[in-house]
């Protein structure tokens, strides 16, 4: 069963830990995610949706976890920081980022562990929000079995998100 997320960000142990001012789309949800890996685009995608909004977070050209495409359900928390972002699942905790001068201020604001951490390095990290709106149609596209048909379907971020944002 796909339990919508919820944010989470006021509670948050990691945003209390540090300064958000810094950051623009500062985020904690927590609930269901699809996480999808090792497409041919060698992205890494978590798709996550709150009763008004779907969310996707990505890693582009991110170092891959296995050879084809994996497409697993998980419980959890993710924690977007701009350009890295901290995904836990029970003891599990993996952190993707962008290596440049930013993530290391991230991680020492917010006291991320790496040593906790499976880490995955990207050339960029990527956050997009849809909101659900009051449009049938629209919302229909954005159906959790839609998108997750979409995620099955297509093999990059980009056609899965333009498969159900483009008006047909």
């Amino acid at each position: 069963m796909f339990v919508e997320s919820q944010n989470t960000s006021l509670k948050s142990d990691i945003f209390r830990s540090g300064d958000t001012s810094g950051l623009s789309n500062a985020v904690e949800l927590t609930g269901s995610f699809y996480f999808l890996t090792s497409n041919t685009a060698n992205e890494t995608i978590f798709y996550t949706r709150t009763p008004d909004e779907v969310y996707f977070f990505i890693c582009f050209d991110c170092e891959s976890f296995a050879n084809e495409k994996m497409i697993e359900k998980k419980e959890g928390k993710l924690t977007f920081l701009d350009q890295a972002f901290i995904f836990q699942s029970g003891s599990e905790q993996l952190y993707f980022y962008v290596d440049n001068n930013y993530h290391k201020e991230i991680e020492d604001n917010f006291k991320v562990d790496k040593d906790k951490s499976k880490t995955y390095k990207g050339i960029g990290i990527g956050f997009h929000k849809l909101n659900l709106t009051d449009d049938i149609h629209r919302n229909e596209k954005l159906s959790n079995e839609n998108i997750v048909s979409s995620i099955n379907k297509f093999d990059t971020f980009e056609e899965i998100y333009q498969s159900f944002t483009i008006n047909q």
